[in-house]
């Protein structure tokens, strides 16, 4: 009798034909059709108040899915089919740089199945909601031959689901703070609904930080040093890879734009929000950056990514900058 992997493995076979075992285990494996890697684990379901699966993923064949560098997915089989997750391992990758294996090796993962939703655990990482991760069905519709996956904005992804929604007919609403990013060419925003309850104290401010981080782009694209100032403290701090410790006159002018900068060079790309938290007075800001910069003159393009982590304080009812780490650099001269 073929185990749940086995049974997997051979639907892969039928659709794509060669499956290649990559390193010295046996649940890692390359599909070359797809360019897709799948890394399959197995857990029978603990059942109780709240049922759960609990797996072992390898640090060496984790390591070896981010060495690959193609599209990975961790197969988290169950015992009871309707619980299995197929889930990217691009969304979690950055967390596993950063902890440690447990003594066997391994890195610990639990999968929750609570009335109210599922969740995955990575311990040391955090908790994660396991609702959109499908089974098995979405790698068969990848087509035989390589292309492309393109990466979401959180605006996209928004509006995608919410075209699917209004099509279907169910009712949709968009929290406020979220509109400007919603594509109107696929949303039909006259059967969108409306919030029927006042939104949360932290939900206002939250609000009052994202306008801050859009005065941000704004006056550092258009080259207003004066509105950059304003927008941060005095005694604000900024970690900078390669520089370390930056005050908040250097970092102004080196990230506004000046006509003469724009005369030189041409910019692409910006930053997205990924996370926004507010505790009373205090508030940090996780966003996503990547963007390249070509040399008019030489015709030389670098591109650039990495995260920023921003802290920003209430001082007399205006949000401004005290603290910010990015992890910026440019995308050749990273270290491997």
């Amino acid at each position: 009798m073929k185990t749940p992997a086995e049974e997997k493995l051979d639907a892969l076979k039928n659709k794509f034909g060669a499956v290649n075992k990559i390193g010295d285990g046996r649940s890692l494996f390359h599909i070359p059709a797809a360019d897709i890697i799948v890394y399959f684990r197995y857990s029978r379901i603990t059942e109780g108040r709240v049922p759960y699966a609990f797996y072992g993923l390898r640090r060496k064949d984790v390591d070896l899915m981010v060495k690959q560098g193609k599209t990975s997915f961790l197969f988290l089989l169950t015992d009871q089919p309707d619980k299995n997750a197929f889930v990217p391992f691009k969304r979690f990758e950055s967390y596993f740089a950063n902890v440690e294996a447990s003594a066997d090796g391994q890195y610990k993962v639990l999968h929750f199945f609570r009335d109210s939703g599922r969740e995955l655990y990575f311990a040391n990482i955090g908790k994660f909601s396991s609702e959109s991760f499908t089974h098995m069905e979405t790698v068969l519709m990848f087509p035989t031959e390589q292309k492309t996956i393109p990466e979401l904005s959180h605006g996209q992804a928004q509006s995608l689901v919410g075209s699917i929604g209004i099509h279907k007919g169910y009712g949709l609403f968009f929290p406020k703070r979220d509109y400007a990013e919603i594509d109107r060419s696929i949303v039909d925003f006259s059967k969108v609904k409306e919030l029927d309850y006042p939104e949360s104290s932290a939900g206002r401010e939250e609000d009052k930080i994202l306008a801050w981080f859009r005065a941000w782009v704004d006056a550092t694209e258009s080259g207003d040093l004066g509105k950059v100032h304003s927008l941060i403290a005095d005694d604000a701090v900024f970690l900078v890879p390669g520089v370390g410790r930056m005050d908040k006159a250097a970092f102004a002018s080196a990230v506004t734009r000046t006509p003469e900068t724009l005369a030189q060079f041409e910019f692409e790309g910006g930053a997205e929000v990924e996370e926004v938290r507010v505790s009373g007075g205090t508030a940090y800001l996780w966003t996503r950056i990547k963007f390249s910069i070509l040399e008019k003159k030489e015709k030389k393009k670098t591109a650039f990514s990495g995260h920023s982590l921003s802290v920003l304080e209430n001082r007399g009812g205006c949000w401004v900058l005290i603290r910010d780490a990015n992890t910026v650099t440019p995308e050749g001269k990273r270290e491997q």
